[in-house]
This record gives structure tokens, sequence and C-alpha cells, in this order.
């Protein structure tokens, strides 16, 4: 189980922004997205990801790199990113599509929150790296259910408490 003081703080830099403002327009995504902020913050959250693990946001995040992920995890084929875009709470979920949890279980979800009452991202937007959780963890024994206002699909939900700590995370994976 997580606290507050579990999740990781990462800086969006200038740059970072003005390499996803770049990328974005060339990364249509075949899906449904429910606000016209959707690959930006999905782009985001793979380079607050990228800075924080590999220290390079750039890491895995060329343009060929990201086409060549299309329909698999995000990094070294076991984790997949989960970013959203509003104000942190104790009471929201990690999100799995059940669409995509039909196609894909990467070894690693990762929850990346944009802390912000806007639905925008700029170099004032805390972005905090929530928790992970293990990809069969994440939709085992769980029933798919729709989330908030979204109802154009469900997901399976992991509420933050129930993520570990992104430090345990690099103790893992640095073995």
């Amino acid at each position: 189980m997580i606290t507050e003081s579990d999740m990781q703080y990462v800086e969006i830099t200038p740059d970072m922004m003005q390499y996803a403002h770049k990328m974005e327009s060339k990364l249509g995504m075949d899906r449904t997205k429910e606000s016209k902020i959707d690959t930006l913050v999905g782009l985001m959250g793979e380079l607050v990801f990228a800075s924080w693990f590999y220290g390079d946001y750039l890491r895995g995040n060329t343009l060929a790199e990201i086409k060549e992920n299309f329909g698999q995890p995000d990094f070294d084929r076991k984790f997949e990113i989960k970013a959203s875009c509003h104000r942190y709470s104790e009471f929201l979920n990690l999100p799995v599509r059940e669409d995509y949890a039909k196609k894909r279980t990467p070894q690693y979800y990762v929850q990346v929150l944009f802390d912000t009452d806007k639905l925008a991202i700029d170099t004032h937007t805390h972005a905090l790296l929530i928790g992970w959780i293990d990809g069969y963890q994440a939709t085992e024994n769980k029933e798919p259910k729709t989330m908030g206002r979204v109802t154009s699909y469900k997901c399976y939900l992991t509420p933050f408490k129930e993520l570990h700590p992104m430090s345990d995370l690099k103790d893992i994976e640095s073995f």
C-alpha cells in the first residue's frame, strides 16, 4: 500500500514540453479518445517515466521507437505507462482498458498523474509517479467498470492505495 510520501515527483522541463508538442501531431492513435489532450497526456506520461527510471526522457521515445511499440508495452517490452490528467485524490484508480487487457499483459503497469485542475499540461504541472502493479494483478479477479463520465469503454480499476511504491520497482528491476 502506498502513501503520498511514496510517490515520485518529476519536473516537466521546457525541453520535454517542446518535444511532446512536436511529436503529438505525428502520433495518431487508432482508439477511442475521451479528450483533445489524450495523445499529449499519454506521451508525456512516457517521457516522465523515462526521465525518472532511465534518467533520460528521450530513452525509448523517438518517433521510430514509439511507433514500433504500438500495441506493445511502452518500455523494454515490460512497462505499460498509464497517464491521467486531473487533480490528485487518494480515491483514484489505475485504469486498464478491458479491450487492451484482452490483447496483452505487460509485466508492470505504472501510473503517472498530471496533478492539475485544468485539462492541460505545462511546465508548472506537477507530474507524479503514483505507483505500479504487476500486469496480471491489475486485471485478475476484477470486474471491468465504466469510469465517471467515460462510458465508451470499460476498465479494470486498481485503487492508487493498492499500488506499490515506485522505489520498489527500481529495486526489483536493478537486479
